[in-house]
This record gives C-alpha cells, structure tokens and sequence, in this order.
C-alpha cells in the first residue's frame, strides 16, 4: 500500500473511531516547561469536559510524521464548560512522545477526551497512593479534586473521603524525580484543606529521596484497612497487588499502562486478560480496574501481555 494511502486511512480510522461523548478538538500549546527528562505541556483545549483521576486523551500534534496518536493521563487542568489549560506529563520514549515533548507555545494539538474509567472516590480512612515514574500523572487530578481547588481539572465528588493520604512516589533517577515540583503544591493544598498527607519520594540510586524502590517504602508502610491507588510499570502494579494480600482488609485499584491505536475500544490494540482470563480492553474498560479484576488470579498472565505492548 502506498504511504500517502496508508497515512490517510490511519487517520480515517481514528476520525471513525471517534465515542458520541468526546470529540476530537483543536487545542493550542499555552505552556511548556521542562522537568528533567520530562516535559509538561499545557492545552488551551475548548469546551473541555473535565477529568477524573485516571481518565486520560488521545494526543497527536497537528503536524504529526507519526500515524496515529499517543495516550497520555491527564495530569491537572481546567474544569468543564470552560476554556482552560489542561495539563499533560510527557516523557520522550518514542517518535510520537518526542514530537509531543519537542513542541513550543502557539502550536497546534489534536484532543480526544477525556476517555476511560477513573478511579473511584477515595473511601474513608487512609489512602495509599503509588506512583512510579510517569504514573504519577493520574494523581494530580485526585489531589486536586481533595483540595477542593477552584478552578481545578478535577470533578470533586461529593464523599467525605480520606483523612489521612500516604502519597508513595518511586522513580528511576534525579531526573525523572522532578517532577515532584508539581506535586508539592497539590499536596499542600490537600493539608489546607484538613488531610494530612505523608509523601515519601524513592529512586533507585537515591538521588532524591530514599534509595530503593516504591514498593520497598509500600511493604514497610501498608497497614490493615488501607485503600490502594497505583500507577506505574507493571512489574510495580504485580508486586502492590502481591503486597496488598499479605495484609488483611486492604482495597486496591490499578490504573493500567498499554499501548493504545484509537482510545476507544475499536483497535483492540490495547486488550489484554482478566483474572478469569475475559479480554479486558484498558482503554474502554479501564485504565482503571479492581486489583481483584486483573490481578485476581495468577498475575503472571496479565503482566506478560501488558509488558509485551510496552510504550511509545
């Protein structure tokens, strides 16, 4: 097949693979700023719906050489029926999140979402949040959301929540730990607001933080009764799911990474297997899912097809 043809119907199978709910838009590039290796960028994005934490959007820059987009968690940003600027935590790993990582103020980016399941409100008590690497974008929005910020990216539930947040953050160096920048003011708000949070920042050298891994910091720290919210590597989600049935009583949920087509279930790209061995599409039935859900069984199923996918 001719290249002109296969890049035109790579982009006529996303424009169709578009949900009733969620329209792929023109947003334009307000801010960049460089946090090591990383990048975020924020969106001017039109009429943006909100997010929860763990929903995420399809990105593509209107000048893209890549076929199709890239999938990203939404990080922090506007709330709904607004214009406003919606963050996202890049990390360049490939040619289509390099593109995203290189671009400047005034372009121009495809939108579509935000998309897939979120997690749900922080049940009472204490809340166990695990980061590792880029899967900490999710959390700002959550953060947000128990700050009950104005103007915030999040749609705040209307539970009495967590009175206590364990915020564990685990990365591989210096570099990818800057982004912890933008984590401090959110969980300074959250203490405003009458939470008392605890962050605890791991990296492998221990450059910044402690020396290990997040896990290491979650196996000393899990109490009975403690509720679990991670995002990470899988080999990270497998060792949080294992910890957490060592101790009696906790809850978990897990926000998936895959490599993602469309976003929207249509590719099948992204599918991977329950705990009772259903196919499971991350991005329609997830990201976010029960521990029990993925991980109920064996996970060694469910972790081979995930890290098989990678990223991009």
């Amino acid at each position: 097949m001719p290249r002109k043809m296969r890049v035109a119907r790579a982009e006529e199978f996303w424009v169709e693979a578009l949900v009733a709910d969620s329209q792929r838009v023109k947003a334009r590039v307000r801010a960049v700023e460089k946090l090591g290796g990383q990048v975020v960028i924020g969106l001017d994005v039109k009429d943006w719906v909100g997010a929860r934490s763990g929903q995420f959007a399809m990105l593509q820059p209107v000048r893209s050489r890549c076929f199709l987009p890239r999938a990203f968690s939404v990080f922090t940003g506007a709330r709904g029926g607004a214009t406003g600027i919606v963050n996202f935590l890049i990390a360049p790993v490939g040619r289509g999140t390099e593109e995203l990582a290189a671009m400047r103020e005034g372009e121009e980016v495809w939108v579509l979402g935000p998309l897939g399941r979120h997690f749900p409100e922080p049940p009472d008590g204490r809340l166990v949040v695990v980061g590792g690497g880029t899967g900490v974008a999710p959390f700002g929005l959550l953060l947000e959301s128990l700050a009950g910020q104005k103007g915030g990216g999040a749609v705040p539930g209307n539970g009495a929540g967590p009175n206590e947040i364990l915020l564990l953050l685990g990365f591989a160096g210096e570099e990818q730990a800057r982004s912890v920048k933008w984590i401090e003011p959110l969980t300074d708000a959250v203490r405003s607001s009458g939470v008392g949070v605890d962050t605890v920042v791991m990296t492998e050298e221990g450059e910044h933080g402690s020396q290990g891994l997040v896990t290491d910091a979650l196996a000393e720290r899990l109490e009975s009764g403690d509720s679990v919210f991670a995002c990470g590597p899988i080999a990270m989600c497998e060792t949080t799911w294992t910890l957490a049935q060592k101790v009696s009583g906790v809850s978990t949920w897990f926000s998936l990474e895959a490599s993602m087509a469309c976003g929207t279930g249509s590719c099948q790209g992204c599918v991977l297997p329950s705990a009772k061995g259903t196919l499971l599409k991350v991005c329609r039935d997830g990201p976010v899912f029960q521990g029990e859900r993925v991980f109920g069984g064996s996970s060694e199923s469910t972790g081979k097809a995930a890290s098989e996918r990678g990223s991009t």
